[in-house]
């Protein structure tokens, strides 16, 4: 079928997506609940377990309510994994070539390969989180973008983009992208780690297969 299939950066890409979906589609509700927890005022006398939360919005929005968020979370996870394995693995590549010749890659060689591809990564599917975001909490009379309140709700994914680059511009699509990309330090830990981790077992990974 091509020889794009034996592409190791398109195997990570597809076969991260296709596990990404499963595990979105089957920790959604519990994903709906955590963002609404997180953005909405809670007093000092209010308990909210997760059975509870789970019956509430059930209760209030029918059983769609615990998938709010599930379609943007989808088409985000392919471009997420596409590009950041791919991204990884040829900075990898590129920071431990040295006149053609390749050299042993340092933690440091990891740290900014892995930042690079967490940059790369999040200026792609920012938007989509965004959409997720408020999908999951417009139900809440929380204002977004300049201080207005969504009035009517977002029908789709597509409405959600067309209607956030209309009424906010390209801001809104990237609202919550500094802390995001402060939260890169994440990767740039774990990926060294991950290296080292691997190199002491003596493991080759795909990505590394990639970067050859």
């Amino acid at each position: 079928m091509g020889n794009w299939l034996q592409d190791p950066a398109v195997v990570n890409g597809v076969s991260g997506a296709i596990a990404g979906a499963l595990t979105a589609t089957f920790v959604c509700p519990l994903d709906v609940l955590k963002t609404r927890l997180q953005v909405q005022r809670i007093s000092s006398t209010t308990r909210v377990g997760i059975i509870g939360g789970l019956s509430a919005i059930v209760k209030a929005e029918g059983a769609k309510g615990l998938y709010r968020g599930l379609t943007p979370t989808l088409m985000a996870l392919l471009p997420n994994w596409a590009v950041y394995f791919s991204v990884y693995g040829r900075l990898k590549t590129v920071l431990t070539t040295r006149q053609g010749q390749q050299v042993a890659a340092t933690p440091a060689i990891h740290m900014a390969a892995a930042a690079g591809a967490g940059v790369a990564t999040l200026l792609i599917t920012n938007p989509l989180w965004v959409i997720k975001t408020r999908m999951q909490t417009q139900h809440m009379n929380i204002s977004y973008g300049r201080g207005r309140q969504v009035r009517t709700e977002y029908k789709s994914t597509f409405d959600a983009l067309r209607r956030i680059t209309r009424e906010e511009g390209m801001r809104g699509l990237y609202s919550g992208l500094a802390p995001s990309m402060a939260g890169i330090c994440h990767v740039a830990i774990q990926f060294p780690l991950y290296e080292a981790a691997k190199e002491g077992l003596g493991v080759v990974s795909a990505v590394d297969v990639g970067a050859r």
